[in-house]
């Protein structure tokens, strides 16, 4: 595959996983908070981070242009998911 069809694949792909990644922090900050459910807090935050570690991973075995473009995604969903956790209710 070329980089610009490695791109095309693994950038929405990065999107995505940064999209989910920050709601679950965002989750999880929230248990954190509440009383009595910081186990489920501490689950899901070793479920998130090992997830992301685990699929970037396996995307910097099809190279740096596909690690790289995953990486621009993650860093777009992060600011799809803090834009819309600043806007006022």
């Amino acid at each position: 595959m070329t980089g610009p069809a490695v791109a095309t694949i693994f950038g929405p792909f990065g999107v995505l996983l940064g999209a989910a990644h920050f709601a679950g922090l965002r989750h999880s900050a929230d248990l954190y908070l509440a009383r009595g459910r910081r186990a489920g807090a501490v689950g899901l935050h070793v479920l998130r981070i090992a997830a992301t570690a685990a699929s970037l991973g396996a995307i910097g075995r099809f190279g740096a242009v596909a690690l790289l473009s995953a990486l621009a995604g993650l860093w777009l969903g992060r600011q799809v998911i803090v834009a819309r956790s600043w806007r006022v209710p």
